[in-house]
C-alpha cells in the first residue's frame, strides 16, 4: 500500500492511497463474498458462491466498487491515526479509480488561529466626565415629570392641555369623542394649531385643513384649557424623589447617575473597539466545511426569528425573488466573518484558560431564583438548557471583564502600549 499527502491550503489534505496487487485481491475476493450473501445462487449458501460466479451474475464493476467502498471505511481511521492528522469533520471520497485500484480522500483539519501578541494591542477609553449642565439637564426632566396640569381662565396656547368635544369628517366617515384630552405639543402641524390656538373655555370652533389625502373638518368645543406648572426646584421637591434631604443632595445623586451611566457606555466602546483590534490582528485558516456549516447555522437562525413573526425564510426569499443559493452566497462574507471572529476569540478563552466550572453556574442559577423569590426558593433541580444558558453568560462576563482588563486604558493614563495596529 502506498499513501502520498497533498495539502490544499485550505486546511484541507488530499490522501491517495494505491492497493498493491495482494490488497487488491484480498479486497475483490471479500466484496464479492459480501455481494453473494445479499443474493440467492442456485446452487450456493449465502456468502458461498465462488467469485467468478458472483462476477458474472453482478459485473466485475460493481465488486470493484463493493471493494472500494469497503476499503475507504477500513482504511480511514487508520490513516488519521498514522499520518497523526487532527480532522474537524468526517473526511470525504474525492475519488476511486480501478487501474491503479486507489482512493483519494478529501479531509478538513481543525483551523489554525494566531492572535499573534495580542498583549500589546491598547485602546483608550474615554475619559467621563459629568457636567453642571448635565445634571441640570437630568434634573429639568424630573421636574417635567412632577408637573401638574391647572386649569386656567385664559385662550389656549402652544404647550396647553385642552379637554374637549371633538368631531373629526373625512369625507362621508364621521367620527365623535368627547372629553378628550390634547396637548397643543410644538410638534403638532402649524396650521392645526393656528386654528385651535387662542380658543376659550366654552367657545367652539369648526375648520377645515387639506393635504394630500383630501379635505378633513374639525369641530372642537373646549371645556377646560389646562397649563402646566412645574414645581419649584427646592429641598421639598428633592424629598419627593425619595430619601433626600436637600436639593443638593439630590443633585450628588444626579451626578453619581450620569458618571455611572457614562462609565459604563466608555467600557462598552472600549470593549468594542478592543474585540475589533483583537479579531483585526488574528490569523485564521479554517477548511471549506466549515465555512459551510456557518452558512447553514445563520439560515436556521433567520428561519427561526423569521417563524417566531408567523414568517418563513422561504416566503422571504420568495418575496426578494431569490433563491436559496444566491442568498447563501450573498451571505457568505458575513459568514466567513462571523466563523473567522467566533475562532478567535475561541482560541483567546484557550490561550487565557477562561473556565466558568459547574460550581458557578449552580450558585449563579441559586442566588437568582433567591432573589426573585425573596429568598423563600424551594430547592429546584435546573434544565440542562438553563445550565448552558447560565454558563454562556457567565463566560461571556469573563470575556469581557478580561478583555478590558488587558487591552483597554484610561483615556489620560501614560500608554502602556501601542495602538491597535501594532505600530
Amino acid at each position: 500500500m502506498k499513501v502520498t499527502t497533498e495539502e490544499l491550503g485550505s486546511r484541507e489534505v488530499l490522501i491517495k492511497v494505491e492497493f498493491d496487487e495482494d490488497e487488491k485481491a484480498k479486497a475483490l475476493k471479500e466484496a464479492a463474498q459480501v455481494i453473494s450473501e445479499e443474493l440467492t445462487i442456485p446452487g450456493f449458501r449465502k456468502g458461498k458462491a465462488p467469485y467468478d460466479v458472483v462476477r458474472r451474475l453482478v459485473g466485475e464493476r460493481t465488486i470493484y466498487n463493493v471493494a472500494l467502498e469497503n476499503l475507504s471505511y477500513k482504511i480511514y481511521p487508520k490513516l488519521i491515526s498514522t499520518l497523526n492528522l487532527d480532522p474537524v469533520g468526517p473526511g470525504q471520497v474525492q475519488e476511486t479509480s480501478v487501474e491503479p485500484f486507489s482512493i483519494t480522500f478529501k479531509v478538513p483539519l481543525k483551523p489554525i488561529v494566531e492572535l499573534g501578541d495580542y498583549r500589546r494591542l491598547k485602546v483608550k477609553k474615554k475619559k467621563v466626565e459629568v457636567s453642571e449642565e448635565d445634571v441640570n439637564e437630568f434634573l429639568k426632566k424630573l421636574q417635567e415629570e412632577s408637573a401638574t396640569w391647572v386649569t386656567v381662565e385664559r385662550a389656549t396656547s402652544v404647550g396647553d392641555l385642552i379637554v374637549a368635544d371633538l368631531t373629526v369628517q373625512v369625507g362621508s366617515q364621521t367620527k365623535r369623542y368627547e372629553n378628550v384630552a390634547l396637548l397643543l405639543s410644538p410638534d403638532l402641524k402649524p396650521e392645526f394649531i393656528q386654528n385651535v390656538e387662542g380658543i376659550e373655555a366654552g367657545q367652539e370652533k369648526s375648520f377645515s385643513l387639506s393635504d394630500e389625502k383630501g379635505e378633513t373638518l374639525f369641530h372642537f368645543k373646549v371645556h377646560e384649557v389646562k397649563e402646566k406648572q412645574l414645581p419649584p426646584l427646592d429641598d421639598e421637591f428633592a424629598r419627593s424623589w425619595g430619601n433626600f434631604n436637600s436639593l443638593e443632595e439630590l443633585k450628588e445623586n444626579i451626578r453619581k447617575g450620569l458618571r455611572e451611566e457614562k462609565e459604563r457606555i466608555a467600557r462598552e466602546e472600549a470593549f468594542y473597539e478592543a474585540l475589533d483590534a483583537l479579531f483585526a490582528n488574528a490569523k485564521v485558516e479554517f477548511p471549506p466545511l466549515l465555512l459551510e456549516e456557518e452558512i447553514e447555522r445563520i439560515l436556521r437562525e433567520q428561519d427561526k426569528a423569521l417563524r417566531k413573526n408567523g414568517f418563513s425564510l422561504e416566503q422571504f426569499l420568495k418575496i426578494e425573488g431569490k433563491t436559496i443559493e444566491q442568498y447563501r452566497q450573498e451571505i457568505r462574507p458575513a459568514a466567513e466573518e462571523r466563523l473567522k471572529n467566533r475562532l478567535a476569540l475561541i482560541k483567546f478563552i484557550q490561550e487565557e484558560k477562561i473556565e466558568v466550572p459547574e460550581s458557578e453556574v449552580e450558585e449563579f442559577i441559586k442566588a437568582y431564583e433567591s432573589w426573585l423569590t425573596g429568598g423563600k426558593t424551594k430547592k429546584r433541580f435546573p434544565t440542562p438548557a438553563l445550565k448552558e444558558e447560565v454558563a454562556e453568560a457567565l463566560l461571556r462576563a469573563k470575556v469581557k471583564d478580561r478583555i478590558l482588563e488587558l487591552m483597554v486604558e484610561e483615556e489620560d493614563d501614560e500608554a502602556k502600549g501601542n495602538n491597535p495596529n501594532g505600530d
